[in-house]
């Protein structure tokens, strides 16, 4: 793997950890309970994004096995575009702050356009295109992922 891919690599758990600390201190599970009206607890919001970290280290370890399986990290940089695009419409469609809209804005839609941006370059157009397909997909279930969490940790 290039030097400039494994760096950025890197940069996503790092920058996950900020984005869910803000979402945590900025009250996401409160509006998350809002939203779904399912109460969704910090142990719940925790425990979920713990999982989700932890799918992330696995995905990023499997990246550096070899070159041609690099493409989940276009898979995760789609994820986090359309997580930053959600923060960033929500907060300007409710004119409030949104937990973690802020470390979307200045880390994740960052880290996430370069990723792409340096994977078409260097990435066979079939790979990239399967990462970005999985990661809209993807993005699609992380919202679940939370809800099962809530409801198994006594929400609902």
């Amino acid at each position: 793997m290039k030097f400039k891919r494994k760096l950025l690599a890197y940069l996503f758990p790092l920058s996950y950890l900020v984005h869910i600390a803000e979402e945590f201190y900025g009250g996401f599970p409160a509006l998350a309970s809002r939203a779904t009206g399912i109460a969704v607890s910090g142990q719940a919001f925790l425990m979920a994004n713990a999982f989700m970290l932890l799918l992330m280290l696995l995905v990023l370890r499997l990246c550096f096995t070899r070159a041609e399986r690099a493409w989940p990290l276009v898979t995760l940089a789609t994820i986090i575009i359309i997580n930053s695009l959600l923060h960033l419409a929500t907060t300007l469609y409710f004119a409030i702050y949104v937990g973690g809209v802020i470390s979307a804005l200045l880390l994740w839609l960052p880290l996430g356009l370069t990723v792409v941006w340096v994977e078409f370059r260097i990435m066979p157009k079939p790979l990239f295109y399967r990462g970005i397909t999985l990661g809209v997909a993807a993005h699609c279930f992380i919202p679940l992922l939370l809800i099962v969490f809530a409801i198994t940790l006594g929400g609902g």
